[in-house]
């Protein structure tokens, strides 16, 4: 009976040794390494001894009585099985821990709760400990009649140990790996609540900057309703330095790039635990990475960008309101100068009417993202846990649009052709109404469909309140100058530089309409102040009292400035340079002068000249210009944020509400998917945008008006080379007359030339200003030079 007392006497102490150094002194904290590290430790004992049976029962000497032989079988049929049970159990309680632990981690289970598990684990435990040893204690009390008929009985069965000594072996490797892929959970579990803090964090930014903007409203109200005399002055500063100092950080952007840093550092796939049954492990394959990224982007993503685009929609608000309130203040200062009666007490309320509407749009705004904070907490706490995937019933992180899918899929067959051939039917009559207005559109002339493009880009005359905002060409001061942040610093960089003794000279390019006006006017105000010598043709300029007539020379303006400047330093402005020549000075003569100038006194004159792209490329054929200037900044496009910002403080300024085909206000996500509908159909040109708004802009009342996009028409190639020439001459002139035209074309023009002309005004390719000049019309002047350009008559873009 030596091996059975060995166990008995043995057993005990290796196995409380174990469960002291797994369990916590009060058996509420189990240590799940150290529970890895025992269960090889015991297997190995086990092993041992079952290994030590086996061989004495396999090679029995002839000196093993028949109690040893029984105590050797009976270690490998009985006592074998009941050690792996016991190890089976010891690995249960190891999974049963980590997944208490894992629901502890996602806050759905207490650490009392996991607390009492460690301390049921530890009861059952002790249990299947006395279990254990009462069966040894009743295998060693075996009387010898028993022994002898279960020995007979074991000679004719086959040994199992082999058996049960693999089963033994596989159970370490099963905690082991179970250990492994926990640690992995929990990572995956510290990404996840890193998601949600990186969720909470935006949220709350967003909160905090309506609540800032909401108090910079409340207190600039509350700071011109103290003034007993508005000072307009006083109130217009205020509101400049204020408009100045609002910004919105670009919260968002870092917000993606941390969740992208939190997604690629998820796990691809993990065979995960869920269940154990048995002397099994059940794993279930979990595409981690994949299913976080579609779950966020299914339910969390597009509720974030609501509240970004709520906290950016009340943020351009607050700047369109003060912009509103200064220019508001700028009109009354103006008239008060002009000795019209003084703003009263009582006008006070009126002036800051833009932001009273702020304030109540702002707290439907707060009132808006305190909603979407709301559902996405409550989808996050739902759905986005790590011990999702112990639930059998459902996929991990599942997206309802596809489980959407899978139900309708599973109605059957019929409904799912039913449905398809609903969808044919209607996408056939879609496909009729297209062939017919292919059969209508093949029957129109190119004058018709020219016709018919011109007046879909013209605005409706009863809307002119709204239109006058957006068309208004040139500069009207810096309210309206929106973006344009790299060619200013571009522009310092030049100013800079000619300060350090360099040549001073810029030359802005463009297309029609692209806001070469604006930025030089924008170069002058932010660099130069009001130390600009603006050169027009046929204007009036003053230097140190003297005056002169600049009429189209010139030389003699420029003449005029170098004589009279004195040591001023000043920036030389030539708006449009197309327009220097008359009929008895060539704008050849004038560019020859101009270069002339530029080499001889850019070192205290900065010139800045203005051009179109074709004229520029034109001039760089025959004077060079690309040597005399030393840089160009070409304006043929503005960024998607800076037109859609131009938009909103235009539309603000009209104090009208734009709303959709149902009558109702206009969301911030429709209202920016049309802007950046216009912006594509224009490719970006900030003058061809404002003009397609405004054009599809209508009426309905007046305080409210809805957006009605046009269709994009496009202009037919209608050119043949005697009408591109003369398209050409005065795309290139901007514009002219029959005069001009006869001097250029000669004898030609009376007989081919003149019914050219006068079949393009008669269709609206041209139009007679009431000065009597001709120029293209404008609401297609781009249309015809790209299409110039395509026939190979002029250089149209940069």
């Amino acid at each position: 009976m030596h091996q059975l007392q060995h166990l008995q006497n043995n057993f005990q102490a290796v196995l409380q040794a174990s469960i002291q150094r797994t369990w916590s002194e009060d058996y509420t904290h189990i240590d799940l390494e150290a529970m890895v590290a025992e269960v090889e430790q015991l297997n190995r004992r086990f092993t041992e001894i079952g290994e030590a049976s086996y061989q004495l029962i396999a090679e029995p000497s002839e000196e093993l009585t028949e109690a040893e032989r029984f105590e050797a079988a009976w270690i490998n049929y009985e006592w074998t099985n009941k050690a792996k049970a016991f190890l089976i159990l010891w690995r249960d309680i190891l999974f049963q821990t980590q997944k208490a632990l894992i629901f502890q981690n996602d806050g759905l289970v207490s650490a009392e709760k996991v607390q009492q598990l460690c301390q049921a684990a530890f009861a059952k435990t002790e249990e299947a400990k006395e279990d254990f040893l009462a069966t040894i204690d009743r295998a060693t009390k075996t009387v010898e009649r028993k022994r002898k008929r279960q020995n007979a009985a074991w000679n004719l069965q086959q040994n199992p140990w082999p058996i049960y000594k693999t089963q033994l072996l596989e159970i370490p490797k099963q905690c082991e790996r179970l250990q492994e892929d926990f640690q992995k959970l929990l990572t995956v579990a510290t990404h996840f609540h890193n998601i949600e803090n990186l969720v909470q964090q935006t949220e709350d930014f967003c909160r905090q900057e309506i609540t800032n903007v909401q108090s910079i409203a409340q207190k600039t109200v509350a700071e011109i309703d103290q003034e007993t005399t508005p000072k307009l002055g006083k109130i217009v500063h205020q509101l400049e330095e204020l408009e100045a100092g609002i910004s919105l950080p670009n919260h968002f952007s870092s917000f993606t790039v941390e969740l992208d840093k939190e997604i690629n550092g998820i796990i691809e796939e993990l065979a995960a635990p869920v269940n154990t049954e048995g002397g099994m492990v059940e794993l279930k394959e979990i595409p981690f990475k994949k299913s976080t990224k579609q779950w966020l982007d299914a339910e969390i993503l597009p509720l974030l960008y609501e509240v970004w685009e709520v906290t950016e929609n009340t943020h351009n608000g607050l700047k369109m309101a003060l912009i509103n309130i200064k220019n508001r203040a700028l009109l009354l200062n103006a008239e008060e100068k002009e000795g019209k009666s003084a703003l009263s007490p009582s006008d006070s309320s009126s002036i800051c009417q833009p932001l009273t509407v702020f304030q109540k749009n702002a707290e439907q705004a707060a009132s808006s993202l305190e909603s979407l904070s709301a559902l996405i907490s409550e989808r996050t706490a739902q759905d986005f846990n790590v011990s999702e995937i112990y639930k059998e019933t459902r996929n991990f992180l599942p997206v309802p649009l596809q489980a959407a899918t899978l139900n309708q899929f599973k109605k059957g067959q019929n409904e799912v052709q039913g449905r398809f051939f609903k969808w044919f039917d209607r996408l056939w009559s879609k496909v009729k109404v297209f062939q017919a207005n292919v059969e209508i559109e093949d029957t129109l002339s190119d004058s018709e469909r020219i016709v018919r493009l011109i007046q879909s880009r013209m605005g409706a005359s009863d809307n002119s309140n709204y239109s006058s905002i957006f068309l208004t060409k040139g500069f009207i001061g810096e309210s309206f100058a929106v973006g344009r942040k790299r060619e200013l610093s571009h522009a310092r960089m030049l100013i800079d530089n000619w300060k350090k003794g360099f040549r001073g000279a810029a030359v802005i390019t463009g297309k029609r309409f692209s806001g070469k006006t604006i930025l030089g006017e924008l170069i002058a105000s932010h660099f130069f102040d009001s130390n600009t010598i603006r050169l027009s043709p046929n204007t009036a300029i003053k230097l140190n009292g003297r005056k002169l007539m600049t009429d189209f020379d010139l030389e003699k303006a420029l003449n005029f400035i170098v004589k009279y400047v004195d040591n001023k330093r000043p920036l030389i402005w030539i708006d449009d340079m197309e327009l220097w020549w008359d009929n008895d000075l060539p704008l050849s003569q004038n560019v020859r002068t101009l270069r002339k100038f530029i080499d001889g006194h850019s070192s205290h004159l900065f010139f800045l000249v203005s051009m179109s792209n074709w004229l520029k490329t034109q001039l760089n054929l025959f004077h060079e210009t690309s040597e005399v200037f030393q840089a160009e900044i070409n304006v043929d496009k503005m960024s998607l944020d800076e037109i859609r910002e131009s938009i909103m403080i235009r539309h603000g300024a009209t104090h009208k509400k734009l709303l959709n085909e149902e009558g109702e206000a206009l969301s911030g996500a429709a209202f920016s998917k049309l802007i950046t509908k216009t912006y594509r159909s224009t490719n970006g040109n900030i003058g061809e945008v404002l003009n397609r708004w405004s054009c599809s802009t209508v009426k309905i009342d007046e305080d409210h008006v809805r957006h009605q996009m046009a269709t994009n028409y496009s202009l037919p190639n209608f050119v043949t080379p005697d009408i591109a020439i003369l398209l050409t001459a005065i795309m290139m002139e901007k514009r002219t007359n029959e005069y001009r035209l006869r001097k250029l074309f000669g004898p030609a023009f009376t007989d081919k030339y003149a019914p050219i002309l006068q079949r393009q005004i008669s269709i609206g390719v041209l139009k007679r200003q009431l000065d009597g000049w001709l120029e293209i019309n404008e609401v297609i002047a781009n249309d015809l030079g790209v299409l110039l350009e395509e026939q190979g008559y002029l250089k149209y873009h940069r």
